[in-house]
């Protein structure tokens, strides 16, 4: 019988060019550094993480794909924009662009990037619309513009991406995992919010904080004490209304429905148990406002000004008022798609008339970066104006296929529930704010999306694993 063990003097040589490597990239760092120039230094730098990753890659291969996929998704979800806006200076190249490219091509080298057949034809479509955009708008309004409003449609590659690295973890995540990493959420994901506040945006930490308050709601917490997990809560609550925006308000309303509806198909008294934690929830949460009265009267009278101006369409250009924003941004945007339901707008300056009669101008990010175009803050709205019909089909489609293959796997579970108003919440938001465009938040939406479709087959594993306990 032959031996194929890796002889002990090529260990020792693979170890020496592994040193020699590290030697030479600190070398090359150093001196670069020594010349003070920040993007050969940023460069030298990119290099060496290269190297590092490459080295790291050809011992754990898929591994390390979703390891770098979930270390992204982690830093996105706490820190969401000041994350994802870390650019390399000069070209606008994000960190969830490099991400989405590494991890792509690390886990098609192991030939582990895996896309569900029933979608294939959908992001075919997607990616065809936004290539004849960038190849028709681009000469016409500069391909810096286009490229960065496409954004919503290159995004969407999260879908089969977070599907892929969801088979690679799928054999190693267990309830017991999976339950203490959400106790952990529950505690930490607040915390860092609130302790940031002033670098958090708003709709995206308050939607995420909606996702933990389901998430106390529906888990059935077996590893971890429910007297550990029901003081987050309070934590939660307060980061879901510290910010104001009320998107993630009204999308957790609608989960809470989703919730009760659903509940009520599980069986084993789930319903039941769900309306007893709903009233334990409720109460716990007249007992917060009850307290914001006694400590903080301004607060809750400025969270009582938001929630009314819910029906507030008059007054001046102002977050009260935000409503009426909104909807003469939206009139005027339905007013430009409904004139051609087809025509490419990718990229095109706009800015409505009747915003600039309210005084407003539009801004610049940077410059040679100029915006000249207002976010219509609904992004289901904004993918019509630029693309027409032509894209809002096939995503729309894509995310139904989602749906089907996460409710298609009957009898349905407390955790499709979960996951299902995780996506309640989110199409809330998404008509209200800008989701879709944004790393921070498009990320999160479409890996939901890549779960759902990964849905069936993690329940088939799951029941594989509890026939071979019982036998």
């Amino acid at each position: 019988m032959h031996s194929y063990a890796t002889p002990k003097y090529v260990k020792i040589w693979e170890s020496s060019i592994k040193t020699l490597v590290f030697l030479l990239f600190g070398t090359i760092l150093a001196v670069v550094a020594a010349t003070q120039n920040v993007r050969m230094v940023v460069a030298a730098g990119g290099l060496l993480v290269v190297g590092v990753v490459g080295i790291a890659f050809n011992r754990y291969g898929e591994k390390l794909a979703a390891a770098v996929f979930g270390i992204f998704m982690v830093l996105t979800i706490l820190f969401n924009r000041s994350f994802s806006h870390v650019a390399i200076p000069g070209p606008p190249f994000y960190v969830t662009e490099l991400t989405m490219a590494g991890v792509t091509a690390m886990l098609w080298f192991r030939g582990k990037l895996r896309i569900p057949r029933t979608i294939r034809p959908l992001l075919l479509g997607v990616m065809a619309v936004m290539v004849t955009g960038i190849v028709v708008n681009g000469p016409r309004f500069g391909f810096l513009p286009v490229i960065r409003d496409s954004a919503e449609l290159y995004y969407i590659w999260f879908v089969p991406l977070s599907y892929s690295v969801y088979r690679v973890v799928g054999p190693y995540i267990t309830p017991k995992r999976t339950e203490w990493i959400l106790f952990w959420a529950l505690w930490i994901v607040p915390a860092v919010y609130l302790a940031t506040a002033s670098t958090q945006l708003p709709s995206m930490s308050e939607s995420v904080s909606a996702m933990l308050i389901l998430t106390i709601f529906v888990w059935n917490w077996h590893f971890v004490p429910e007297t550990m997990i029901w003081p987050a809560l309070v934590l939660n609550i307060v980061s879901l209304v510290h910010w104001g925006a009320r998107g993630p308000w009204v999308g957790l309303g609608l989960a809470l429905v989703v919730l009760l509806a659903m509940g009520q198909n599980i069986s084993g008294g789930y319903g039941r148990r769900l309306r007893m934690r709903f009233l334990t929830a409720a109460a716990l949460g007249l007992w917060l406002i009850g307290l914001i009265w006694l400590v903080d009267e301004s607060l809750l009278t400025q969270i009582l000004r938001d929630v009314l101006s819910l029906t507030t369409f008059h007054g001046s250009y102002n977050q009260v008022a935000n409503n009426r924003w909104r909807l003469i941004v939206w009139e005027e945007a339905g007013r430009q798609f409904l004139s051609n339901p087809l025509a490419l707008r990718v990229g095109q300056p706009w800015i409505p008339e009747k915003l600039v009669a309210l005084g407003y101008g539009g801004w610049n990010a940077a410059p040679g970066f100029a915006q000249n175009t207002v976010a219509l803050s609904d992004s289901y709205l904004q993918m019509m104006q630029w693309y027409g019909l032509w894209a809002i089909i096939p995503v729309g489609l894509v995310v139904y296929e989602g749906l089907k293959r996460l409710l298609g796997a009957k009898p349905w579970t407390w955790l499709q529930v979960l996951v299902t108003s995780f996506l309640a919440v989110w199409a809330v938001v998404t008509g209200v704010e800008v989701v879709l465009e944004g790393p921070y938040m498009s990320a999160v939406v479409w890996s939901l999306i890549g779960l759902a479709l990964y849905f069936p087959e993690y329940k088939t594993l799951i029941n594989k694993r509890r026939e071979e306990g019982c036998k």
